[in-house]
């Protein structure tokens, strides 16, 4: 009888570890800390653990680098058409997004390129109120 409890308890266990990678899944689609901001298909957070994040009374401060293979052109336009679809209002330019969603201003900027890797600065910070 004991057993039978104890394989439960694992049964258990490997279903909320299955429950919980696959809610993370979902968030994987996104910068953690950037509110509705994408991580598009193939780019990547260079180093997450070097993430800044930083929450005032005014709202989160964030920086963070993500890698977008050289192969993708046009990074800038990319990531202004995927920010349209979650409400940002942006400003395009070549080498720079400036966007702004209710109290939040985001930068997206290209910062350096190699022969393999696109390097875009990502900054949020709170509005400056007018």
């Amino acid at each position: 009888m004991h057993h039978k409890y104890r394989f439960l308890n694992l049964f258990s266990f490997i279903s909320l570890f299955y429950l919980t990678s696959a809610a993370l899944a979902i968030e994987d689609g996104f910068l953690l800390g950037f509110d509705d901001v994408p991580l598009l298909d193939g780019y990547k957070e260079l180093n997450p653990k070097n993430r800044v994040i930083f929450d005032t009374p005014s709202g989160t401060i964030a920086e963070t680098t993500v890698l977008v293979p050289v192969s993708e052109k046009s990074p800038i336009p990319a990531y202004n058409a995927a920010l349209a679809g979650l409400g940002w209002s942006c400003n395009v330019n070549k080498m720079k997004l400036s966007c702004r969603r209710d109290s939040v201003s985001l930068e997206i900027e290209k910062h350096h390129t190699t022969k393999a890797v696109t390097t875009l600065i990502v900054k949020m910070s709170p509005s400056a109120r007018l």
